[in-house]
């Protein structure tokens, strides 16, 4: 990435010793073009990050049992239906290629209504808070469940 930069320094170099008009104009034309690909690399490269952000932050939760049912067939459509992946589901409102951008996470502690603090860890998304409390399943260690909060 560092030489991709620096050939508009030396277009620029070349530019600032050029006497010829046409020639002047022509490396003009070369520098904006190179400067449009550096900052086309920047932006793709950005977005790989946040791609890459968001996919670790989704592989940490878990999806957890929102209601409990004697009925097995109840129970499977909720399961369904209570499934959310954070990479794949298109931000309402907004054109279907708007991807969704983790913006802050940390740990905080929830107060509830008796004043007890339980540890949670947050994550600002573009579109949405997700609050995730510490997973109870033996199987994880590092899993976190969620529950979504509209923004």
């Amino acid at each position: 990435m560092q030489r991709l930069t620096k050939y508009s320094l030396l277009l620029k170099a070349v530019h600032k010793n050029t006497e010829n008009e046409e020639q002047r104009a022509e490396l003009t034309h070369m520098i904006k073009s190179v400067d449009d690909f550096v900052a086309s690399v920047n932006a793709a490269l950005k977005r790989n990050e946040e791609t890459a952000r968001l996919a670790s932050a989704a592989s940490r939760i878990e999806s957890y049992d929102v209601v409990e049912s004697r009925d097995e067939e109840l129970e499977k459509l909720i399961k369904i239906h209570s499934t959310f992946d954070i990479t794949t589901v298109p931000i309402p409102g907004c054109p279907k290629d708007t991807l969704r951008v983790l913006l802050r996470e940390g740990d905080l502690k929830l107060r509830d209504a008796v004043s007890s603090k339980m540890e949670v860890h947050i994550l600002l998304l573009t579109d949405m808070l997700l609050i995730c409390k510490p997973s109870t399943k033996k199987t994880s260690s590092s899993g976190l469940t969620g529950t979504v909060g509209g923004v």
